[in-house]
């Protein structure tokens, strides 16, 4: 005796009585695959044998809803896209430039690296590009912890970086650094009015001011590479400085007049 493959009746010879599905080379109704006599279940698909229910089958229209939630996204994707861009023409906000090719740092000395990482995040300032300054900011304060020596205009440089990722605890602390070990040096009001401004502290900035007016001609009469390297940024601070003195009630120093 065996079972139908089919009703699942007992059933002899090569027929089902019951039904009259053939009860020898049988196979199972919803996956095809060939039914050992006697078995209860599918070995392939585990499909009752003379059971009605089935497992849904994979076809083409049980695809169609996933096909069709995959492609809705896309077209929702589109016009996030197309309506964010129309915002940032309406706004004047530039699209973010495609990035370059980085350069190879391996190459370079370290100097090489801090200055090149530098100039991309004054560039990037420029430009209101805060994710970039972000990204090569924390590149370029790497870059100047592996400089072989480290001189006030690097100092100075990375007092700039630090601002820009608003660290001025780190910014303050490389400030102090360069008015202690290169006193008298342009940089230090520089970098002592950069955080004056930084913080809104109008007495600091105007010590920073009165200082760099005193020593700007001693200064330049030295002709240090850093000062050549940065005139037009030293002019126009010596500018604002003696512009917002003129304005104070103790004026300018003796000597000195508005440029």
């Amino acid at each position: 005796m065996a079972l139908c493959p089919s009703c699942g009746s007992d059933a002899a010879g090569l027929f089902c009585a019951a039904c009259g599905a053939p009860v020898g080379a049988a196979h199972c109704s919803s996956c095809g695959a060939a039914l050992s006599p006697g078995s209860r279940f599918c070995a392939s698909c585990g499909q009752g044998i003379g059971s009605s229910s089935r497992p849904p089958a994979r076809s083409k229209l049980t695809l169609l809803p996933v096909i069709a939630g995959g492609l809705a996204i896309v077209a929702l994707l589109v016009v996030l896209y197309r309506s964010d861009s129309r915002a940032r023409q309406a706004a004047s906000v530039p699209e973010p430039e495609p990035e370059a090719a980085p350069p190879d740092l391996g190459s370079m000395t370290p100097r090489e690296r801090f200055d090149r990482l530098y100039d991309r995040v004054m560039r990037a300032t420029e430009k209101g590009d805060q994710a970039t300054v972000d990204r090569f900011g924390q590149m370029a304060l790497a870059a100047y912890g592996m400089l072989d020596q480290v001189d006030t205009d690097a100092r100075y440089h990375a007092v700039l970086l630090r601002l820009h990722l608003n660290d001025a605890d780190g910014a303050r602390q490389l400030v102090d650094t360069i008015v202690r070990t290169a006193n008298g040096h342009l940089f230090g009001y520089l970098a002592q009015g950069m955080m004056a401004r930084w913080k809104s502290d109008s007495a600091a900035l105007e010590a920073a001011y009165r200082g760099y007016v005193g020593r700007y001609d001693t200064e330049l009469a030295k002709h240090l590479d850093e000062y050549t390297a940065h005139k037009t940024m030293l002019d126009q601070f010596l500018t604002d400085a003696k512009a917002a003195l003129a304005r104070r009630p103790g004026g300018l120093p003796a000597g000195e007049a508005p440029r």
